[in-house]
């Protein structure tokens, strides 16, 4: 299942809305459920697992995100240690990361988070259901 990406996380204005698309076509229209700077709600997270609803984030999330992103390249730069930044993570904190592999930690950290093991994640009917709504939630947070 890919994603309509545009731009997303630039910080700029006029970035286009990041949307993970409804999982199937269907004769009933649901709205789509948008992610923005608030909590995501209990039945906007029904919506997604239990109808298929596609996630957008608004476009005060794209900017919020390209803000965030701006001061985590800062600190990248900087030469203070910073967790997770300039430092490894976890029993490797006191660990240093060189200038030109902090990019590569960050990398690294999403696919670590991005792997599984495991039993499969159950299915109903076409594509995973239940990661669809954690992918919408974890946007946000």
């Amino acid at each position: 299942m890919g994603c309509g990406c545009d731009s997303a996380g630039s910080g700029r204005a006029g970035a286009s809305v990041f949307t993970f698309p409804a999982e199937k076509e269907s004769t009933v229209t649901v709205q789509p459920v948008v992610v923005g700077v608030e909590a995501v709600k209990p039945d906007e997270v029904l919506r997604v697992a239990r109808d298929g609803a596609a996630v957008q984030l608004s476009e005060d999330a794209l900017l919020t995100m390209g803000e965030t992103r701006k001061r985590i390249r800062a600190l990248a730069e900087e030469t203070r240690p910073v967790y997770g930044v300039s430092t490894g993570f976890g029993a490797l904190a006191t660990r240093h990361i060189p200038l030109e592999l902090r990019t590569q930690l960050q990398r690294s950290l999403i696919r670590s988070h991005a792997a599984g093991s495991g039993e499969t994640v159950r299915r109903r009917s076409g594509p995973v259901r239940e990661s669809r709504p954690r992918h919408g939630w974890r946007a946000r947070n």
